[in-house]
């Protein structure tokens, strides 16, 4: 090993044995693999994430209609209510001026 770090610092290349090799591309390989099946399962959940998030903006988006119109409703039932109060007061002042 000593004799290969002396021969390796006047060369650009680094002799390994068929051992080392072997070892260092299985590894390579198996990260690689792993890497690959991580990548994919991040993607996976990042779908998974924007339909989520789609679904809570249409959900939303619904609940703000119903609101508006339970708003909507109660104004004119409000209205109703206004205009027969008057018109129950226009009577009684009519009654009395009578």
């Amino acid at each position: 090993m000593m004799s290969r770090a002396m021969n390796s610092h006047n060369s650009t290349m680094i002799w390994v044995s068929s051992w080392e090799y072997e070892y260092l591309t299985k590894t390579g390989e198996a990260a690689l693999t792993v890497s690959d099946k991580k990548i994919t399962s991040v993607n996976g959940w990042i779908e998974v994430m924007r339909k989520q998030e789609k679904e809570m903006l249409l959900k939303t988006e619904h609940m703000e209609k119903e609101i508006k119109e339970m708003i909507d409703v109660e104004e004119e039932k409000s209205v109703v209510v206004q205009k027969t109060m008057e018109e129950e007061d226009n009577e009684l002042e009519g009654m009395i001026s009578a």
